[in-house]
């Protein structure tokens, strides 16, 4: 890839950027990672590096100020999770988190840095309508959402609609897969439950790292969004960092989860981007992965780089390649013409809602309107 976005430049190469930045690098890098929530991440790295030294101060301040707000929103964690273990206190099922505060969960050190905006928890489908009940007893009730959106995440969805903390206004989603399950990728859950590791002294468990990886590749290369590509990039890289039990049992655990080519595209972006260093075994296994590589990496790259020619069309192709992967082209026809379908008719009731107040609000002496 011929240009990085700012923010995986100072990730990929930190000490090559705090050597050479001017002025106006300093404040687009504070730009670009405020606007994309990763203003700690980046303290974190030069920290790390012990770069904060060639960080100008003003900087060091705005960076600072980022990791101040991600400690906050550790203590909210911490009281999140204490509710939570009263919820499932002796439930007869296991209770994973999922994505960021797993990471921060099982300690992970670019964690600290991490910002999310909502607690992930999954639990065996067949307990689902226990696992609502408890939370429900404790203040958890759904936001406010349409018929057939709730119809869609009931019928389609690897979730529950998402639930709000009436005390806290934490936000939880419940899952009972990685990944809708009319998807044709039929995805395996069952690893996740039977590999997760229980947090000492808790309920709570928490995905191994290499599954974690695994589900950071399915995020990432199986969804239709766009506007967080860097995050879930990073979050990759900073995963891949942590594992511990070697690429073997990486390569093994996606093949028990059945996404070899979510994590052989993961690979091969880390590759390009960060220089990962991938053993002999594992260039071998992502010579014999199917899928189509070319494709999707020269998508994501394209993505990256909002100046580029094609980028309007590699959005589209991501945006529909995503969408077909979740549902594939039959169930998204329909969903296309049944949430269109109930959008205008719902845009039509409140026009012909706010038609009527317009009237009640007349005046009296008001002249009348022509028909």
């Amino acid at each position: 890839m011929t240009r990085l976005p700012m923010l995986l430049q100072v990730l990929s190469h930190s000490r090559e950027f705090c050597t050479h930045a001017t002025a106006a690098d300093w404040s687009a890098l504070i730009q670009h990672a405020r606007a994309a929530g990763l203003l700690a991440t980046v303290y974190q790295q030069l920290a790390a590096e012990q770069l904060l030294s060639q960080v100008p101060l003003q900087v060091q301040k705005h960076l600072l100020s980022g990791q101040h707000y991600a400690d906050k929103q550790k203590h909210s964690l911490v009281t999140e999770l204490l509710t939570l273990e009263s919820v499932f206190t002796h439930a007869p099922y296991p209770c994973v988190l999922l994505k960021g505060a797993a990471y921060r969960c099982a300690g992970f050190g670019y964690a600290r840095g991490r910002l999310f905006s909502d607690v992930d928890l999954l639990v065996p489908q067949q307990y689902l309508d226990d696992a609502s009940r408890r939370l429900a007893a404790f203040g958890y009730v759904d936001g406010e959402m349409n018929d057939y959106d709730r119809a869609y995440y009931l019928r389609w969805s690897h979730q529950l609609p998402p639930k709000y903390n009436l005390r806290t206004g934490a936000s939880l989603d419940l899952h009972h897969h990685i990944y809708p399950v009319v998807s044709a990728e039929r995805l395996k859950i069952q690893p996740f439950f039977e590999l997760s590791i229980a947090l000492e002294g808790s309920i709570l468990r928490t995905p191994p790292p290499s599954l974690m990886f695994v589900h950071a590749c399915v995020h990432l290369f199986y969804q239709e969004e766009s506007h967080k590509l860097q995050k879930d990039l990073i979050d990759l890289w900073m995963l891949f960092m942590e594992l511990q039990s070697g690429q073997a049992n990486l390569l093994q655990m996606a093949q028990q989860i059945g996404a070899e080519k979510a994590v052989s595209y993961g690979l091969l972006m880390l590759e390009r981007i960060f220089a990962i260093e991938l053993t002999a075994e594992t260039k071998s296994w992502l010579a014999v992965q199917a899928g189509h590589p070319r494709l999707v990496i020269w998508l994501l790259e394209t993505l990256l780089q909002p100046e580029h020619k094609w980028h309007s069309l590699a959005y589209l192709g991501w945006f529909l390649r995503g969408h077909l992967l979740k549902m594939g082209p039959a169930t998204l026809t329909y969903h296309l013409i049944a949430k269109s379908w109930f959008q205008f008719k719902h845009k039509k009731r409140l026009a012909k809602t706010q038609q009527q107040r317009d009237l009640d609000d007349r005046p009296a002496d008001a002249p009348a309107q022509k028909k």
